[in-house]
């Protein structure tokens, strides 16, 4: 009989088990239970706990092999060429990163559409060497952080410089995706429409050059 492997995390007070032929198999049902629970918490905790991540689909090793990466979004690959204890540090990591370091915070939006309360998860890290979000979020405090880090819907086309079909267009086709959604107001990170309008600016230099 061919040997299984087990692997067992609680999320959250939830007890989750997999046995699996394989120590990779296990990999992916690991990322894929977290990016189906919650993507973009997926993706902000990938960068604050730093997993080694790839733009590109496949990993070439020297002799030219080939293995596959895990697709989370975009251009987004989580790296897969490891052994089973390079495997575990991963788990730990990010287990860790996904339960200590988020807190839901109540903001309020302020715009022409809606005045309703939104839960906002924040990417917070409790030890002394923080950075990026994490230390924002120390130093200016949490409303601050918000003000400056999150964008309303009319903010978020106001930066992009396009209309509001255009965004929801985006949405839909998971070009951008946004940091909360309740009806039809969302809030995104500031931090992924800088990096969408990059993408905008780029494509309108390359397909309608006249308009420079």
């Amino acid at each position: 009989m061919k040997k299984t492997h087990e692997f067992e995390m609680t999320i959250n007070g939830e007890t989750i088990k997999w046995q699996e032929k394989s120590h990779a198999q296990i990999f992916r049902n690991f990322w894929t239970y977290f990016m189906e629970k919650d993507l973009q918490k997926t993706i902000h905790t990938i960068k604050l706990a730093g997993i080694r991540t790839s733009d590109k689909e496949y990993f070439v090793a020297k002799n030219g092999g080939k293995k596959k990466n895990i697709h989370v979004k975009d251009d987004l690959w989580v790296y897969t060429h490891m052994n089973p204890e390079a495997m575990e540090r991963v788990y730990k990591k990010f287990i860790s990163g996904w339960e200590k370091n988020h807190e839901t915070m109540e903001i309020k939006t302020s715009n022409d559409e809606s005045n309703q309360e939104f839960k906002l998860e924040v990417p917070i890290k409790n030890d002394e060497n923080v950075s990026g979000d994490s230390l924002l979020l120390k130093n200016k405090g949490k409303r601050q952080f918000i003000q400056d880090e999150v964008l309303t819907t009319p903010e978020a086309i106001e930066l992009l410089e396009i209309s509001r079909a255009r965004l929801s267009k985006m949405i839909k086709d998971g070009k951008i995706t946004p940091a909360k959604k309740l009806g039809c107001v969302s809030l995104f990170w500031k931090g992924d429409v800088i990096e969408k309008k990059k993408e905008l600016v780029k494509l309108r230099k390359q397909y309608r050059p006249f308009e420079n």
